[in-house]
């Protein structure tokens, strides 16, 4: 194996291990309540903190590539988490399990932000393709994370099996990133502030004329927080809300989620191929019409086959979305200056609809029922939707 294509796979294995982590708790969100004594509805609350601890982590990632290699940073971080995800699972009170998802998800925006900046800087060209592939893997560890955790509970086990079993895979992760980064040092002696404008893309878009530089960026930020909030949304409550609202078993309901990021995996790796064929930005608004349509319907219907039909649709349509979108920035930006600082906070947004999303649907769901508040991330969709149409009228009017 080529080292390039050994590197790949090892930031691609992280990235998927950091993916299990988000999405494990998702089904048994009911069990580990249970074994804290603690009101379901308060749940969303881990969310939260998992999603604050990304955004910090992604942008502690600037401050820290400053003076330390990107490659020892990542390398400690995998250690790091899987320290913690060894920790939940002896967790023994709502405080504790707040704290140590706050870290874990403080570790995953380190991973994600770090693993994406390494895998654009070995590949330099098709970054819209690379980014795709590394989402794949994403989606299979999201779609890894709610099957153990369902399938360790179904079989009478306690959850905290689940973490434990992660935290394991977590650990091999750092040992593949260690026995590599010995083997092929050269590759981890990228330079920090050089490299970082080097990003290349097949699509010829114009660079952005200086008073509409803020206003993309603006753009790209909330489209992308409303993507992901959508997204998280949904990921945080879909196995909840069928148990609850649709009675649904709990292998059920796991399996919902579990192949929506079968089909969010699967759907990147087509989207990767077919962003070589097709306008990035039109795609991108197809697709973000597609899971606006499907995530309705999804939450709409009472059956347990049309429901997960329309979440593999939903899981289809949106895998592309948030790869595009963060390619899409780059190649706007690639001749700004200030394009890393804009492609970094971009990402770190993400993150705050992560953080909002669960909080939110939590709050709905207080004060109404969990149907409502899944219908907020409907409506995230068509805000995004309206946005991305603004992006592209914004984009005639810069070439012009």
């Amino acid at each position: 194996m080529k080292p390039n294509r050994l590197l790949n796979f090892s930031l691609y294995f992280a990235i998927s291990i950091f993916a299990a982590t988000f999405t494990i708790a998702s089904p048994i969100l009911i069990e580990i309540s249970r074994s804290i004594s603690q009101d379901i509805s308060d749940m969303g609350i881990i969310m939260t903190l998992f999603s604050s601890g990304f955004v910090a982590g992604s942008l502690l990632t600037g401050l820290l590539a400053r003076f330390v290699s990107k490659a020892l940073i990542l390398n400690i971080v995998i250690l790091v988490q899987s320290v913690f995800i060894m920790l939940f699972g002896f967790s023994g009170s709502f405080a504790l399990m707040l704290f140590i998802y706050f870290i874990i998800g403080l570790c995953g925006g380190l991973i994600e932000t770090l693993a994406s900046l390494i895998l654009l800087e070995v590949n330099k060209s098709q970054t819209a393709y690379y980014m795709n592939i590394s989402q794949v893997f994403f989606g299979m560890g999201a779609f890894a994370g709610p099957y153990l955790s369902s399938l360790i509970v179904r079989a009478g086990i306690d959850w905290q099996l689940s973490y434990f079993c992660l935290a394991f895979l977590s650990f091999a992760a750092f040992v593949f990133f260690t026995i590599l980064k010995a083997k092929y040092k050269i590759l981890f002696s990228l330079p920090e502030i050089k490299n970082a404008g080097s990003f290349s893309f097949n699509e010829n878009h114009d660079k952005p004329k200086n008073n509409f530089a803020i206003r993309f960026f603006i753009l790209f930020s909330f489209i992308i927080i409303l993507y992901v909030a959508a997204e998280d949304g949904l990921n945080a409550w879909i196995p909840t809300f069928f148990r609850l609202e649709r009675g649904f078993t709990i292998y059920n309901s796991s399996q919902i989620l579990s192949f929506y990021w079968l089909a969010i995996a699967a759907g990147r790796l087509a989207i990767g191929l077919l962003v070589k064929k097709i306008n990035l930005l039109k795609l991108t608004i197809i697709i973000s019409v597609g899971g606006f349509i499907t995530t309705f319907a999804g939450i709409l219907v009472g059956n347990k086959y049309l429901n997960l039909i329309f979440f593999i649709l939903t899981g289809l349509f949106f895998s592309g979305i948030w790869p595009n979108t963060v390619a899409l920035s780059m190649s706007y930006f690639k001749k700004d200056k200030r394009k890393d600082t804009f492609v970094s906070l971009i990402i770190a947004f993400g993150g705050i609809g992560a953080l909002i999303a669960p909080w939110i649907v939590s709050r709905i769901f207080r004060i109404s029922n969990l149907f409502i508040g899944l219908l907020a991330c409907v409506l995230f969709m068509f805000v995004e939707i309206i946005l991305l149409i603004c992006l592209s009228k914004m984009k005639k009017q810069n070439r012009n």
